[in-house]
């Protein structure tokens, strides 16, 4: 790997929950903890009131992969 590949890189995005649930959000985060750091992938994940933040860091390619993958499932919108 180069340099630059080995650089921290960063996606925030936004996303609505469309059935805001304690238990499906304790399941996301689960699956977080089991894939993201064998993944090399760290962040945070803010939830209010059905929306959800979440930061992702780690190597471009697997955040960019596990981006993707979340967005594909929900609806993902960028910051303002």
């Amino acid at each position: 790997m180069t340099h630059t590949e080995d650089a921290l890189h960063q996606i925030i995005y936004i996303s609505r929950l469309t059935d805001p649930d304690e238990a499906l959000v304790t399941k996301i985060l689960q699956k977080a903890l089991q894939h993201n750091p064998r993944n090399h992938i760290t962040g945070m994940m803010l939830c209010a009131d059905g929306d959800v933040m979440q930061v992702l860091e780690g190597p471009k390619d697997r955040i960019t992969a596990l981006f993707e993958k979340i967005s594909a499932r929900v609806p993902v919108r960028p910051p303002k």
